[in-house]
């Protein structure tokens, strides 16, 4: 195909290329690596869950677990439905379930970013961002609740910025849902939806929410959330496990999270004890440096343009160049924001005392 000089120059044309060309490399490496990538124990541990679930145990009461019961009971609902072979041949097609929700994941992306009124050469930058994020290239394509997780909040993270123009009920009640479901899949998602819920509650002082707005998202997602948590809860309570469910699901993680050991999981040496909290926050900010460089970048212009778009019914904007980066380093922040949950936990891996009975 021959280009003429103008179009061969054209930096959109350019940039569009550039990005499409890193997406697909980071894709293809995605593809490749559900049979290719090395098994993860905590892989064999989820499909074990789902095995014991399909033959008629109950997660909490009859086996240990600290993860939440959705993607166990998910599992374990599949395995039954199909009537699986006990072979690896689960856990590879499980794999492919994550990419599948690592790919809803970035498409819900690229709607938060359009919501944000980014073009859509600024949202497809947020996508192709998330692609290459390590996170979505490990944890994202493994035989774990993660990704699920990260979906579920996402998308109700979206649902509730597409509410601040909506301005109903309905979309925070489905947001509540969601984001009930994203904790009840790994209890470490609840930072997400616990940033939200600080945010309504500054929202009148910081961007300008009024009182009227706040109270009905807020019961929108208290609505929601109940929706979405009283099957679980009916089950645990016909299955006389409810204490087990809140106790290995919440406290037990609380409980791990503020245990100090001198054995490293990522940075605790012999003559320098750390929490296994601290230890992750580390490595979290130690391998996502830029990304968090950028959230701050974009979180702070979002607050910001919200704040005068509601003080303002027009928004003069000198600098057009500014303006178009700040966009940009917003669309990272979601693009990053997907993640978070999926690395800021990785909870109670070792201990250094082998008595103790903190072990995964």
């Amino acid at each position: 195909m021959n280009l003429d000089k103008t179009t061969r120059r054209d930096p959109i044309l350019i940039a569009w290329l550039t990005l499409g060309a890193f997406l697909l490399v980071n894709v293809v490496i995605i593809l490749l690596k559900p049979m290719n990538r090395q098994l993860n124990p905590d892989e064999m541990q989820h499909m074990h869950i789902g095995w014991l679930i399909a033959h008629g145990d109950i997660i909490y009461r009859d086996f240990w677990e600290h993860h939440g019961p959705f993607y166990g009971l998910m599992n374990g609902a599949l395995i039954y439905l199909t009537n699986a072979e006990p072979t690896f041949r689960i856990l590879y097609w499980s794999r492919f379930l994550s990419v599948c929700v690592t790919g809803a994941t970035a498409y819900f992306t690229w709607l938060i970013a359009r919501q944000l009124t980014l073009s859509r050469i600024g949202a497809f930058t947020a996508v192709v961002a998330l692609s290459a994020c390590f996170v979505a290239q490990t944890r994202g394509i493994e035989m774990r609740p993660d990704p699920l997780q990260s979906l579920f909040w996402i998308a109700g993270l979206y649902c509730m910025l597409r509410n601040q123009s909506e301005a109903n009920l309905k979309l925070p009640i489905v947001a509540g849902a969601l984001f009930a479901l994203s904790i009840l899949s790994n209890a470490k998602a609840g930072l997400g939806p616990f940033f939200v819920v600080v945010f309504y509650l500054t929202g009148h002082w910081v961007c300008a929410l009024n009182w009227a707005d706040i109270w009905r998202d807020m019961r929108g997602m208290v609505i929601g959330a109940c929706i979405a948590t009283f099957p679980f809860v009916v089950y645990f309570l016909a299955n006389n496990s409810l204490i087990d469910f809140l106790y290995y699901s919440f406290w037990w993680n609380l409980e791990v999270v503020f245990y100090w050991s001198a054995t490293d999981l990522h940075f605790a040496t012999d003559n320098r004890q750390i929490s296994v909290a601290a230890q992750n926050l580390q490595r979290f900010i130690a391998e996502q440096a830029p990304f968090l460089i950028l959230s701050g970048v974009g979180a702070f212009y979002w607050l910001g343009r919200l704040r005068r778009g509601r003080e303002e019914t027009q928004l003069a904007v000198s600098d057009r160049n500014h303006r178009r980066l700040a966009r940009l380093a917003a669309g990272f922040v979601y693009a990053v924001f997907s993640d978070v949950s999926a690395t800021v936990g990785n909870i109670g891996k070792r201990c250094d005392n082998p008595n103790c009975t903190v072990h995964q």
